[in-house]
């Protein structure tokens, strides 16, 4: 290995992120575990009320099925362990995995919902694509950073 391949290279433990991108695994740990208790443990509650009482999202899209609530609900707090596990460990290839992983999941979901909000109120439509679109977009901006190369050599002589 050369001195300048030396200098870049970083061991997968000693992975050195921004801040930032902790409390952003941290705010999607969080959003999923919130879906992945309430689905699994509470699945006609969340099929009723979510995302909040007097907006029930998933009942607009019937029928209820106890056993595809609580499965998503599992697979969703599955996520939120990992999420959680890379932000204590956030290594660029686990945090790559776990962030692919999450927008196979979040993209098709996506597109099934703005493919149905015909029965919603605007709100609701409103809301609905805009919290499933930033759980696809704050993903995407998350990849962009860490998949940046770490050191970029700099132009010494002023020109670009």
């Amino acid at each position: 290995m050369t001195t300048a391949e030396k200098s870049v290279y970083r061991a997968p433990s000693a992975t050195i992120l921004p801040g930032w991108i902790r409390v952003c695994l941290a705010f999607l740990a969080l959003a999923t575990m919130n879906v992945g208790i309430w689905a699994l443990f509470f699945p006609f509650s969340f099929y009723t009320t979510f995302p909040v009482p007097g907006h029930h999202w998933i009942a607009m899209l019937p029928p209820y099925n106890e056993h595809l609530v609580r499965d998503v609900g599992a697979l969703t707090l599955s996520f939120a362990l990992l999420f959680v596990w890379t932000a204590i460990s956030p290594q660029r290839h686990l945090m790559q995995a776990i962030l692919w992983a999450w927008l196979v999941y979040a993209v098709p979901h996506f597109i099934y919902h703005i493919n149905h909000l015909m029965h919603f109120p605007f709100i609701d439509q409103v809301g609905q694509t805009v919290l499933l679109g930033s759980v696809i977009l704050l993903p995407i901006v998350m990849l962009l950073a860490i998949l940046r190369p770490s050191s970029r050599p700099r132009n010494t002589h002023g020109h670009g």
